[in-house]
């Protein structure tokens, strides 16, 4: 709730944010490009969001993870697919309770390993993500989460 309350009193008196298609707290959001303070906004329209990211805690994450429970890293693997299974795997308990669970695999993540690893048997028992595209127009932030059939479409008039 800590960045909930951040978010929404202080980070929104400097950013304006606009959000299209909010999915249910069933889906699975991946977001592949952005940055820390995009995801913090977040939390002002997802007030119960967990995120998930792969690196190493002193580089790529906030060094107060300590006493937050809103932010939870799963240490990079060398193997991507394995390091996805991890991720995946780690947000599973929270999936239970009514969460809204983002994995922030950032823009040095390949777009590939992610493909393949969504056509796997083992993500095949997870449900289908809902993937976040971000666009910034100075101060206002456009959020939009995509389903995957609908991804594909934009994908191709691109």
């Amino acid at each position: 709730m800590f960045f909930s309350y951040v978010s929404r009193k202080i980070l929104l008196k400097f950013f304006k944010v606009k959000v299209n298609n909010i999915p249910t707290p069933s889906s699975y959001i991946i977001l592949l490009e952005g940055s820390w303070l995009e995801v913090f906004l977040m939390f002002s329209f997802l007030p119960n969001l967990k995120i998930f990211s792969l690196g190493k805690v002193m580089r790529t994450f906030p060094y107060f993870r300590g006493f937050l429970n809103s932010l939870y890293l799963i240490k990079s693997r060398r193997n991507k697919n394995y390091s996805l299974k991890r991720l995946f795997a780690k947000t599973k308990k929270y999936k239970r309770r009514i969460n809204f669970v983002c994995l922030f695999l950032g823009s040095k993540f390949p777009k590939k390993d992610l493909k393949v690893f969504l056509k796997s048997s083992y993500a095949q028992t997870y449900p289908d993500p809902i993937f976040l595209r971000i666009k910034k127009e100075g101060k206002i932030i456009h959020y939009n989460f995509i389903k995957p059939n609908q991804r594909k479409d934009l994908d191709q008039k691109a």
